[in-house]
């Protein structure tokens, strides 16, 4: 009776490395084999070495667990945990700013644009639909929260960026200069 679906498990497993019982999409495949690869590792870890070590990151990544939390305590973020008592209800940048200060936040690691988390033009379609409440809630904050980090990657906070990530300094008068970069995010 349950010999077609193990042999499905089986070959997911061997094409996967994975059991996951429903069918995969190649791209995130290659995606996620992308976030897990040591590339990926060498690129976060080289970004990590821009921030003095000791010092607190709030980091919203696709692949933070690449970063090297013995050498900075790390809080990493995730848009789904908006009903969390942990989690951060922010309106804007300054709001934002103040409120991981308060957790003896020193950096923001940001990535953008994400690749699997959503962006600001998909939040905003999807806000426009009717849906659960729970989703309408997570998908406000996380639209309010990426329009304060926008805010925040202004060049005077700015420490560092590139193609796909921004470190923002909280606390400005301790940033070394930044380079010129994009709006992150826009």
């Amino acid at each position: 009776m349950f010999a077609e679906y193990g042999l499905q498990r089986v070959s997911r497993l061997i094409e996967f490395r994975s059991v996951v019982s429903f069918p995969v999409d190649q791209q995130v495949v290659a995606a996620e084999a992308a976030a897990m690869s040591d590339r990926e590792q060498i690129y976060m870890r080289d970004i990590q070495s821009k921030l003095p070590a000791g010092k607190t990151i709030w980091a919203w990544l696709d692949a933070p667990f690449q970063l090297d939390f013995g050498r900075n305590p790390v809080w990493h973020f995730n848009h789904d945990w908006f009903f969390a008592p942990w989690s951060l209800h922010v309106i804007n940048a300054e709001q934002l700013r103040q409120e991981l200060v308060a957790r003896n936040v020193d950096y923001i690691v940001w990535q953008y644009p994400p690749v699997f988390a959503p962006t600001l033009p998909a939040l905003r379609r999807q806000l426009q639909r009717a849906e659960n409440v729970d989703y309408r809630v997570i998908r406000q904050n996380t639209l309010n929260l990426l329009l304060a980090l926008q805010a925040l990657a202004k060049p005077s906070n700015t420490v560092y960026a590139d193609a796909r990530t921004v470190l923002i300094s909280l606390k400005p008068q301790f940033q070394v200069p930044a380079p010129p970069h994009e709006n992150p995010g826009g």
